[in-house]
């Protein structure tokens, strides 16, 4: 399919116009799910709208029918949000609900995630919450027999223990 268009029409004469070719690709790229739009604006959000992109992120997770990878990133996303604006009660909820998807996701990908997640809580000045959160996850891990995890989140435990003594 070709459209000619007339960037400046008064200005161009007829042999002056420019050729735009449009092919399917093109159509298919702009196919994304809305799931995935709202998320990615969302997380656009974050530092600009934080609150905004918080409910952004709960539109992503409404949108689900199952537990899948939108709502996992963005349950994550809401976790980091809710922990840099102290709002340690929704973070924890969050958090504990995003531990609900690690059964449903690969092994690899889930520890991967919830290292990220502990590493960025355990970077905060907030050591009740930080061990509120691992005490959560050693809880969610025992429960599903996930002991490689399990063992590297209380070595971590243990690490920021070690570090923060006085």
């Amino acid at each position: 399919d070709h459209i000619n268009i007339s960037i400046f029409p008064n200005e161009m004469s007829d042999e002056e116009e420019y050729e735009f070719e449009y092919s399917d690709e093109d159509a298919q790229m702009s196919d994304e799910p809305p799931v995935v739009n709202e998320y990615h604006s969302s997380k656009e959000m974050m530092t600009s709208n934080p609150k905004e992109a918080v409910s952004g992120f709960q539109n992503v997770i409404d949108q689900e029918r199952e537990k899948g990878e939108w709502g996992f990133e963005a349950r994550k996303q809401g976790v980091k949000l809710f922990f840099t604006m102290n709002q340690d009660d929704s973070m924890l909820s969050d958090y504990r609900q995003l531990l609900t998807y690690m059964e449903s996701r690969p092994r690899a990908e889930s520890e991967k995630d919830l290292n990220s997640v502990l590493t960025f809580v355990s970077g905060g000045n907030q050591p009740d919450v930080v061990l509120d959160v691992y005490e959560a996850i050693l809880q969610a891990l025992k429960e599903q027999k996930n002991d490689r995890l399990w063992v590297n989140a209380t070595l971590q435990l243990g690490k920021l223990y070690f570090e923060k003594r006085d």
